[in-house]
């Protein structure tokens, strides 16, 4: 997995432009070692073809409806859905800091924040070398619970790639996953490249305003 950068992990901390304290420096390097020693990385990504049909798209025996992923997903021919986790032990160290010192939890959190997504955007680069074998170029990553597609299609998701088989992950009643530092996504795949960005701050509207933003004004 990419090395955690300092800089996105203050970016989540909500420093911004602030370079920090040497002493909280300090704090996210000792969150950092403690993390890469506890991790458990897994993931699991398959392709599909895609059926739409205006602004619902069939995978296999599933079906999902949102207007915005269909915009996302308009001339794909497949489609790949992928999981990602850190596995169980981020959330122990998270509860356990939380006990002795919320500002520890805080910086446990931002760091794990980083590096699933450090993982996610490997996972995609994976994706992305398997899709040209084919000829085939990603859009976006777009996960479920995010914009209109609903977080109640995690239950096909799962089922679909059987997540808690592969990767350790379950779903609650209420569709979140546990362990929390995990993610879903689609992604489209077309014969068109549209040069597109990964996935998150870039193609979010809200990306030059947002203090969390990882574009390069907010780093």
């Amino acid at each position: 997995m990419k090395p955690v950068e300092l800089k996105d992990v203050l970016r989540w901390l909500g420093s911004g432009k602030d370079a920090g304290t040497p002493e909280l420096h300090s704090h996210i390097e000792t969150a950092i070692r403690q993390l890469e020693a506890a991790v458990q990385p897994r993931e699991i990504h398959r392709f599909f073809p895609l059926v739409s049909d205006g602004d619902t798209f069939r995978v296999e025996d599933a079906s999902f409806t949102s207007r915005s992923l269909s915009r996302n997903l308009k001339g794909c021919t497949e489609i790949a859905m992928m999981a990602c986790t850190l596995g169980p032990e981020p959330d122990r160290l998270i509860r356990r800091a939380q006990i002795s010192s919320m500002a520890d939890a805080a910086i446990l959190q931002a760091v794990c924040t980083v590096m699933i997504e450090n993982w996610c955007d490997e996972v995609n680069e994976t994706i992305r070398a398997e899709a040209a074998e084919k000829h085939l170029f990603l859009r976006p990553r777009y996960s479920p619970g995010y914009g209109d597609l609903a977080l109640e299609s995690q239950r096909d998701f799962f089922r679909i790639l059987d997540i808690t088989k592969h990767t350790g992950i379950s779903l609650t009643e209420g569709c979140l996953m546990v362990p929390t530092k995990s993610v879903t996504a689609f992604i489209g795949l077309s014969e068109t490249d549209r040069n597109c960005i990964l996935s998150g701050c870039e193609d979010c509207n809200m990306h030059d305003t947002c203090m969390y933003s990882r574009t390069e004004k907010h780093v």
